[in-house]
């Protein structure tokens, strides 16, 4: 029997050594995206969508929220939370998060159901989504379904999935474990994965300034529960289960809610003792990071490689950015090549454009491009950063331009005449499309968006064209093609 326990006692500082290994080597990733100033103008703003974002990414940063390192979380709002920017992001955390890992997926804005076809899709929409025409320029819940099944299935990482949006109920609903889920998968799906809506299919969600001086509901609730208000056992763990009951008699007895007869109902699914927090004795969350309004950081200071990414793709001239860059010389480079020839395309524009006047402001943004050539020739992981950045920028030009055609911009209608088939520059976007389904991997949840508008926009091209030739039946046949090819990939598309 003594040797049995000094046994254990000589082994006992190895066994907590390697669970404080084993602990520390579990990492947490967030993406958090709030927006409440929507590009659509039949798209209602919001008040505190993108504020609730903020205040759940500093949640997270605190002891009870697991101090997450600040460059795990993900933050994108307002102008920034793009459908692009939003995909990209979530292929980064599949190809980023391993076994046992946590990761959060956190949307506050608007959602809606596609009630066109019988299949009653489910979106959140993002900040450059078209008012009506959802199916291809949103995030499919679906999509979002299928990100937290590949996750904890393919990569054993547990999921928490946080939506703050109208009409996202499906999300929890019968229909997010899929019928392929079968046997063991289907027990993985049950215990890793957490679903919490901030309201049912059919309801509204409420915000109101009289919620910790402007929130919404769900948002103040949760964080007031995941703080330690929720911890009705005493025991240090805010369980799901617990967030559940909180939020369940919070918003039964909320005064607002009763005064306006507002019906709100949240929906929390998944492994009720999974702990979704620590109680602390410090309940105050970080002061709030710089607020992004408009795609503009309020505060430049130590400016990163990666800010300089930023700082070149938001200079004027990428407005029209098919006018930029040199697409067809960038096709079938090298991915790692492209960066330093992309940004050799700009300098070139930019040494015109001072030849032609404005040589102060021109002058500032060669000697950023500069900085940030040499940068990239030292950073494999800067090129990377470049590239994904840049399918990003060309989605967005793609979906502004399909956006103007929806709402009958009569400037973009007239690009489509026949009579401007020479000078419409309708040609680059199928160049631009190719070029992002090169940098992007099939895999992705993007690449299908991406194809869906190559094929669109490669036969609108050709289609402009069919009136001024002699004989137009190889044009017809080329754009009834591409148009065909768009349409097997999403044939409920309404623009195309």
């Amino acid at each position: 029997m003594k040797w049995i326990l000094l046994l254990i006692i000589c082994l006992s500082p190895q066994l907590l050594c390697a669970q404080q290994q084993d602990a520390t080597s579990r990492k947490t990733y967030a993406l958090v995206v709030g927006i409440a100033n929507y590009a659509a103008r039949g798209i209602p703003k919001l008040k505190y969508a993108n504020r609730d974002a903020e205040v759940f990414a500093n949640f997270l940063q605190t002891a009870a929220g697991g101090n997450v390192p600040k460059e795990n979380i993900t933050v994108l709002l307002d102008s920034n939370a793009t459908t692009a920017a939003v995909y990209a992001a979530m292929s980064m955390l599949r190809q980023s998060a391993g076994k046992d890992d946590l990761v959060y997926f956190y949307f506050a804005g608007h959602g809606d159901m596609e009630n066109e076809t019988i299949y009653k899709l489910g979106f959140l929409l993002t900040y450059n989504t078209p008012r009506t025409n959802y199916i291809n320029n949103a995030i499919r819940i679906e999509d979002l379904n299928n990100f937290a099944n590949t996750l904890s299935i393919n990569n054993k990482a547990k999921v928490v999935l946080i939506t703050d949006a109208c009409h996202s109920g499906e999300l929890a609903g019968n229909q997010f474990k899929g019928n392929f889920l079968v046997g063991e998968q289907l027990r993985t799906v049950r215990s890793k994965e957490i679903r919490i809506t901030s309201c049912a299919n059919d309801e509204l969600a409420m915000e109101d300034e009289r919620w910790g001086g402007g929130r919404g509901v769900f948002s103040f609730y949760l964080i007031n529960g995941l703080s330690g208000l929720a911890d009705d056992k005493a025991d240090g763990f805010v369980t799901l289960a617990e967030i559940r009951n909180f939020l369940a008699t919070s918003f039964s007895k909320d005064p607002l809610l009763k005064e306006v007869q507002h019906k709100q109902t949240p929906i929390v699914q998944g492994t009720d003792e999974f702990p979704l927090a620590l109680k602390t004795s410090d309940s105050n969350l970080l002061s709030p990071p710089v607020l992004t309004m408009g795609g503009e950081a309020q505060t430049a200071v130590n400016r990163s490689s990666e800010d300089l990414v930023e700082d070149v793709f938001k200079f004027p001239e990428l407005a029209t950015f098919e006018s930029v860059l040199k697409f067809d010389s960038l096709l079938n480079i090298p991915a790692e090549e492209i960066p330093a020839a992309a940004i050799a395309n700009w300098q070139q524009m930019l040494y015109k454009d001072t030849l032609a006047g404005n040589a102060h402001k021109t002058l500032k943004q060669l000697a950023t491009l500069e900085q940030l050539q040499n940068a990239i020739h030292q950073s494999e992981a800067l090129r990377t950063t470049f590239n994904r950045r840049l399918v990003i920028q060309i989605h967005d030009r793609a979906q502004e331009v399909i956006n103007l055609a929806l709402e009958g911009d009569v400037a973009e209608l007239e690009r489509r005449r026949y009579y401007n088939a020479a000078a419409s520059g309708y040609e680059a976007y199928p160049q631009m499309l190719a070029l992002a389904l090169q940098l992007t991997d099939k895999e992705d949840y993007l690449y299908r968006v991406l194809q869906v508008n190559k094929f669109y926009f490669s036969g609108l091209a050709v289609q402009i064209k069919i009136p001024t030739v002699a004989n137009p039946a190889p044009l017809v046949a080329a754009a009834m093609n591409s148009t065909l090819q768009a349409l097997e990939l999403e044939k409920n598309a309404a623009y195309i």
